[in-house]
């Protein structure tokens, strides 16, 4: 990254490291993976083994990203030792912990000056399934705009869920927490429970609209 009168100036990598976490962490480890872009559902990066810990680097020492451990709680900014440590863990870390990295508020406001999201048409799905039945999924959908929320919830029946109608409920947030780093004036959230259907169908297009929506420019 560099410095020009007109701001920071990101290289191809390092905005790929920013975006990928714009909505949730990622552990380290995975950016070295060989299946990377199956885990992400992208295209990998691109980078040598010692430009990603360079680029690494480079960001956090910027203040761009932070990493915590799982069994710690502080942030913490990593040296090129530590991420190299971070990068190589296995499988067995799942037992002792392991490194995830997330945007600081600073690599937020870097990455919207580039990417220039429009946040009224972002959407934050989260769903868990209900420990007393396993087949049963508690999900929650949150957006800027309550109709956006609505279209991409009935967008749901289509991609093989169905919901209980009469478990739908609805909550203003003000503010709204759109994602661990972004806080927005108010937000509307929809709570429901579903279950996983045999019936699956193409999204007509007004459904592909918001569901597949590029809510923001770089990707």
């Amino acid at each position: 990254m560099i410095e020009t009168a007109m701001g920071p100036a990101l290289t191809r990598g390092e905005y790929w490291i920013l975006e990928a976490v714009v909505e949730v962490g990622l552990p380290l480890s995975w950016l070295a993976r060989e299946s990377l872009a199956e885990a992400v559902n992208k295209p990998a990066h691109g980078l040598t083994y010692a430009a990603l810990v360079s680029t690494l680097d480079t960001l956090f020492q910027a203040g761009l990203i932070e990493a915590d451990h799982t069994q710690e709680t502080v942030p913490a900014c990593l040296t090129p030792a530590q991420i190299e440590l971070a990068l190589n863990e296995q499988a067995q870390f799942w037992e002792h912990g392991y490194w995830v990295y997330r945007l600081t508020p600073q690599g937020g406001q870097v990455w919207e000056a580039f990417a220039q999201p429009d946040w009224t048409c972002f959407v934050a799905p989260a769903t868990r399934t209900s420990v007393d039945q396993p087949a049963l999924e508690h999900g929650c959908i949150g957006g800027m705009q309550r109709w956006w929320v609505e279209t991409y919830m009935e967008a749901l029946s289509y991609l093989g869920y169905a919901i209980d109608s009469i478990s739908i409920s609805w909550v203003e947030q003000c503010p709204w927490h759109a994602t661990y780093w972004k806080v927005l004036p108010a937000g509307h959230e929809v709570n429901y429970t579903c279950m996983e259907s045999e019936h699956a169908d193409a999204l007509p297009q007004h459904l592909r609209k918001v569901y597949d929506y590029p809510w923001y420019r770089w990707r």
